[in-house]
Formats: C-alpha cells, structure tokens, sequence
C-alpha cells in the first residue's frame, strides 16, 4: 500500500514541476523566417558576462523558401539575462545583435535589418530559460 502511495505522490509531484517549469531551448533551434525561409540557430557559445549582460556569438543556417542552397552565417550579440543561480537557469530577456556575417547573396540583401530583427525575436523571451552548468545550452559553465 505504502509503494502505490509513494509511486502517486512522485508522479504527482513529476507531473506538477513539468508542467511549471519554462520550455527549454533545444539546439539548433529552427524557425520560420519573414519572408518564409528557414532559419536554424546553433548552440550560443558565450564571450563574456557583466553584471546581467552576456555577451555571445552563434553561427546560423539560412534556406530560402524558392532556393534550396543552404547560407551560413555567424552573429555578435549582446543580451541583457536574468539568472537563478539554484535553478541552474538563465534567461535571456532581451538580445541585440552587434555584428551580423553571411556567406552570400540571400533574399535579405536589401534588408538586413528584417534578418537581425528576427533573429533577435527568436532569441528574446522570458518564456525560454537555457542552462547555466550544461553543455547543452551555455558551455563552458560560465556563471561558475
């Protein structure tokens, strides 16, 4: 009786803290684009943290929606983040980018600033959390 009891208690309290806890970004993170392209970011790979900015790169992928040639590019960004530290969580509450690098000509030329829009869209949001010690989300455990 005692084991039917525990067995519900934990799987009562498993269901609960998934359903609480924020999605998780998993990389690469793929998304649609603006003008219907796809676009996947890899794993952010952090330069430096101050105070609550962290500064990081990424390299992304870009396949127009009419032209199946794979772009590779690479971006600098900035991102101010709230962390807790007994979660082991990180949020990235709002990104900038600072230097944004493709290999060749996209359907964004003309307007890079729709391509840096969208992926800072992507990379904002208190509704995603990454990990602070694991190699999945943030390497190198940054935060110490």
């Amino acid at each position: 009786m005692k084991t039917i009891a525990s067995k519900m208690i934990l799987w009562a309290v498993c269901s609960f803290s998934m359903h609480s806890a924020p999605a998780q970004v998993e990389w690469p993170r793929s998304f649609t684009g603006p003008l219907g392209d796809s676009l996947r970011i890899y794993q952010l790979q952090p330069d430096s943290i101050w105070d609550n900015q962290l500064l990081f790169h990424a390299a992304f992928t870009l396949t127009g929606e009419h032209d199946p040639e794979t772009q590779v590019g690479s971006f600098q960004a900035q991102a101010t983040i709230e962390t807790d530290r007994a979660g082991h969580r990180v949020w990235l509450l709002h990104s900038r980018l600072l230097l944004l690098r493709i290999s060749s000509a996209t359907s964004y030329d003309n307007d890079l600033e729709l391509l840096k829009a969208a992926i800072e869209k992507e990379l904002s949001g208190t509704d995603r959390t990454l990990s602070i010690d694991s190699d999945h989300d943030l390497p190198l455990g940054i935060f110490g």
